[in-house]
C-alpha cells in the first residue's frame, strides 16, 4: 500500500461572472464570511426562516427585561454583536452566491412574544409588520423577499385583527410566532402556549384565511426550566 501524501492545496475560487469576489466579507464585528464561494448547482433556493432585526423595541429580550430570557447573553460577545449586525444588514441579504433566490423574514425571538403587556404587543406588532413592509416589499428587490406577520397573541382579538391585516393588506405569506407568549402578570412569569383552549379563534381566523402559522422556538420559559438546573448554558444556541 503506497504511503498516504498530503493532498494539493486548492486553487482559489474563481469571481463569478457578476465579477464578484470570494469570500465575500463584511464589515461586522466578526468579520466572517457570508459565504464561502458560489455553487451554481444551489441555485433557485427559497429560505422560509431568515431572522431580522426592528428599531421599533429590542426583540433580542423580553419586554420588560428577564433574566435568562434571551439568547444573546449565552453568545461569545463578538459573535452576538455579528449577529445583531447581520440582522439589521440589508444588502447582506441578497444571497447570489449562496443559491438563496426568495427568502421569507421574520423578526428574531422572543420577539413580539416576550410582550408582557397586551397593549403594547399590539402596538409593537403594528409597527414592525409596517416596518418590515417598507423595507422589504417596496425596494428594487422586493421580488426576492417575502414576510411573516408578527401577531400579538397577548391578546387574541388582537392577534387575530392583525393576522387579517398582515395578509391582506401587507401581502404576508403567514404568521410566526415565536413559541409561547408572555402574558399578565409579570411576577408569575406567565406562559400562553397556541395549543391552550382560549387561542381557538386565532386558529379559526387563520384558516380562513388559508395561510400557514409558523412556529419558531424560543428559550424555554423560566417557571419551566427545571432541566436546565446547574446546567444553565445550554439554554441558549450552542
Amino acid at each position: 500500500m503506497e504511503p498516504l501524501t498530503a493532498r494539493p492545496p486548492m486553487a482559489p475560487p474563481k469571481a463569478p461572472p457578476n465579477g464578484r469576489e470570494f469570500p465575500a466579507m463584511l464589515a461586522s464585528a466578526s468579520n466572517r464570511p457570508t459565504f464561502d464561494r458560489a455553487n451554481p448547482r444551489l441555485g433557485g433556493k427559497i429560505a422560509i426562516e431568515e431572522h431580522v432585526n426592528t428599531d421599533v423595541f429590542n426583540p433580542f429580550m423580553t419586554n420588560p427585561f428577564t433574566e435568562g430570557q434571551g439568547e444573546l447573553p449565552y453568545y461569545q460577545q463578538t459573535f452576538g454583536k455579528d449577529v445583531k449586525f447581520r440582522l439589521a444588514n440589508f444588502d447582506a441579504r441578497i444571497k447570489d452566491a449562496s443559491g438563496i433566490a426568495i427568502m421569507a423574514v421574520s423578526l428574531t425571538a422572543p420577539g413580539i412574544e416576550g410582550i408582557f403587556d397586551p397593549v403594547q404587543a399590539a402596538e409593537y406588532a403594528r409597527k414592525v409588520n409596517d416596518q418590515n413592509h417598507k423595507i422589504y416589499r417596496t425596494v428594487p428587490h422586493a421580488h426576492r423577499f417575502l414576510i411573516w406577520g408578527c401577531v400579538p397573541m397577548q391578546d387574541l382579538v388582537d392577534a387575530a385583527r392583525e393576522a387579517e391585516r398582515c395578509v391582506k393588506e401587507l401581502g404576508c405569506v403567514g404568521t410566526f410566532v415565536n413559541g409561547y407568549s408572555n402574558a399578565g402578570n409579570l411576577a408569575d412569569l406567565e406562559a400562553q402556549y397556541l395549543d391552550e383552549p382560549q387561542c381557538e379563534p386565532f386558529w379559526t381566523n387563520v384558516a380562513e384565511l388559508d395561510v400557514p402559522v409558523y412556529l419558531h422556538l424560543r428559550i424555554v420559559a423560566i417557571g419551566q426550566s427545571r432541566i436546565f438546573r446547574g446546567y444553565e448554558f445550554l439554554a441558549g444556541s450552542p
